[in-house]
């Protein structure tokens, strides 16, 4: 019990790299890469939950809508970040990973978002279980407050720049 604590107090305070939420190292699941070693430090299998068809993956019942970074303001991209929510057997979210990072201020934001999430747990034999589900939280530039889309500058074609009409 101690090494299970010791390991998830060396993950929590781990410093940011961006190599490691990227999926660098590790094995590919599912069309990106995750670490094995954090599934088993969570209790969970992804095999069975993959494969076995007593299983039943977990539902959201309650979702935490994330905020875009207020630093990203005035760089408004629109990103995508896939976060692995490692869900108890009571529904709450346990533990939660990066496996494709968006950059550090959008990693927090959907970290902050994901804890905030309910769900109905997984169960395996009609018993609620311990499972991870991978989430992808995606940020656009319309969830900044007084966001207004630009106005298309020029809706003439391409060729209007080489060729101008001289009416």
């Amino acid at each position: 019990m101690l090494a299970y604590w010791a390991i998830l107090i060396l993950l929590q305070a781990a410093p940011y790299d961006p190599a490691i939420d990227a999926g660098i190292s590790g094995e590919a699941y599912d069309g990106y890469t995750y670490d094995p070693a954090i599934d088993s430090v969570a209790g969970v299998d992804r095999e069975m939950q993959m494969y076995d068809p007593n299983w039943i993956a977990p539902m959201a019942v309650a979702e935490a809508a994330p905020e875009f970074p207020a630093a990203r303001y005035d760089d408004p991209v629109e990103i995508t970040v896939f976060v692995d929510v490692y869900v108890d057997r009571f529904g709450a979210v346990a533990m939660a990973n990066i496996v494709s990072s968006g950059g550090q201020d959008f990693d927090d934001a959907a970290l902050e978002a994901v804890y905030g999430w309910v769900f109905q747990p997984a169960t395996h034999n009609n018993e609620p279980t311990k499972s991870v589900i991978n989430i992808p939280v995606r940020f656009t530039p319309d969830m900044i407050p007084g966001w207004e889309e630009p106005e298309d500058r020029d809706s003439g074609s391409f060729l209007d720049a080489f060729f101008p009409d001289d009416d």
